[in-house]
């Protein structure tokens, strides 16, 4: 196992934030990224970290005024939302994976 995490970034969110790399135009599929783990890293420090770096994501992913992620955007770590996975504040491990999904509704 790396010392890295795996991000992917799923539908008009990948456009969005400027990693539709395929040019797809619906929003549809997803795009994969591989960071370095950060030692101690949690999920919220790696939230805050690309707010400061990108307004886009800071815009529709993280809220840093109120530290949360957006009520339009689910995370998922490790195959489980982010609060049944631990939290924000749950440390990164080497192998983890988040995913970032736009929000969704039912009727």
């Amino acid at each position: 196992m790396s010392d890295s995490i795996t991000v992917e970034y799923y539908g008009w969110l990948r456009k969005e934030l400027g990693l539709d790399a395929g040019g797809a135009g619906k929003g549809e599929g997803s795009t994969l990224t591989t960071i370095p783990l950060v030692p101690d890293a949690t999920v919220r420090a790696w939230l805050e970290e690309n707010a400061a770096a990108s307004e886009a994501f800071e815009r529709l992913v993280y809220d840093t005024d109120g530290r949360r992620m957006r009520e339009f955007v689910a995370l998922i770590l490790n195959g489980r939302v982010i609060e049944l996975a631990g939290g924000l504040d749950r440390k990164l491990e080497p192998g983890a994976e988040l995913l970032l999904l736009p929000g969704f509704s039912g009727g």
